[in-house]
């Protein structure tokens, strides 16, 4: 390999980009005298390459008389019009892109291209490298300038780690449920239940903590499951139902372990044991007072959405042993 060809390997893929920007608008005469110069003094500013000299910049032999542009020629070749103004252009593009597509560069881009004035900043946001920091790009920031975040109730369905999930929400007021604040929450969750295909959502995971659930289990998901297995598990179909100030009873004190998954805990599932049948009493969606006794896959799907108004996970009550990645298989493929 050639030394420019290892020059070019060692340089940072936004200075590649830059230079090649570069190249595409010089003449070969001009091109060739700012690229031997970027070889020199950019990858020494940039921490890598040789450390050479721009051409216009190189001094002078020992004893050699200074010459003035008025005497004569200068002894040193003349610097070329307008590549003193690229090589700063090439130097911060370099720099910029990182930015844009990134989102901050290392602290060795950072010292080399942004000015004193701003570096403390910058360089202090390019710190922090936690595990609870989130990076986003420069895009997302001036999208998010221009549109502001989301706010409960999500569209989506909060993930593992989010502190709403693991705190023990709040009852409702009785005489708020047929307000417009609580009838959103209650149609945001039926509609992303809905969207998700999911039999169960709780409040909490749409970021509301709030004690209100809402369960589905509709005919055609039974028939989709075999006939051996819909009578394993105790699958029947439920209807729309909503449970506001949720209170749970157990009628069954046996329990029957079976695979199951969260849409907050998102591509995993596990085993977990479950009372047989339970009885639930509360208010629906009317603030009317409501009783159901679920046995079977329904009583399981109360239980867990049960957990989740309590700021409980079924990864704390399964079979660590099961824990199962259900793309496992993919990943191997």
């Amino acid at each position: 390999m050639s030394p420019g060809g290892a020059a070019a390997l060692s340089r940072p893929v936004s200075q590649q980009v830059a230079l090649l920007w570069l190249k595409s608008l010089m003449s070969p005469k001009s091109r060739r005298t700012v690229m031997t110069s970027l070889d020199g003094s950019a990858h020494r500013l940039l921490g890598s390459g040789p450390v050479n000299r721009p051409c216009w910049i190189r001094p002078r032999a020992a004893g050699a008389a200074h010459v003035s542009p008025r005497d004569g020629p200068s002894p040193v070749k003349t610097r070329v019009p307008g590549v003193h103004v690229a090589m700063t252009i090439t130097l911060w593009v370099s720099g910029l892109l990182p930015l844009v597509t990134r989102g901050f560069p290392p602290k060795s881009h950072l010292i080399c291209t942004v000015p004193r004035g701003v570096f403390s900043a910058i360089a202090s946001a390019s710190r922090q490298h936690s595990s609870d920091a989130k990076v986003r790009s420069y895009l997302h920031y001036l999208r998010r300038k221009i549109k502001p975040p989301p706010s409960p109730p999500y569209s989506h369905v909060c993930q593992v780690g989010d502190p709403v999930l693991r705190g023990c929400a709040e009852a409702v007021d009785p005489r708020e449920i047929r307000g417009p604040e609580v009838q959103k929450v209650i149609g945001t969750l039926v509609k992303v239940m809905r969207r998700l295909e999911c039999v169960g959502l709780s409040a909490p995971q749409i970021g509301v903590p709030l004690r209100i659930l809402a369960l589905e289990f509709p005919e055609r998901a039974v028939l989709d499951v075999p006939p051996a297995g819909r009578e394993a598990r105790g699958l029947t179909p439920v209807e729309l139902r909503v449970f506001v100030n949720p209170q749970l009873r157990v009628l069954d004190s046996r329990t029957a372990s079976f695979m199951e998954a969260c849409e907050s805990i998102s591509g995993f599932s596990a085993c977990v044991a479950r009372y047989l049948s339970v009885e639930v009493s509360g208010l629906n969606e009317m603030a009317e007072p409501v009783t159901w006794q679920a046995s079977g896959w329904p009583a399981r799907i109360l239980q867990h959405e049960m957990d989740h108004l309590d700021g409980v996970l079924y990864v704390d009550r399964m079979d660590s042993r099961t824990f199962t990645n259900v793309n496992w298989a993919e990943h191997n493929d």
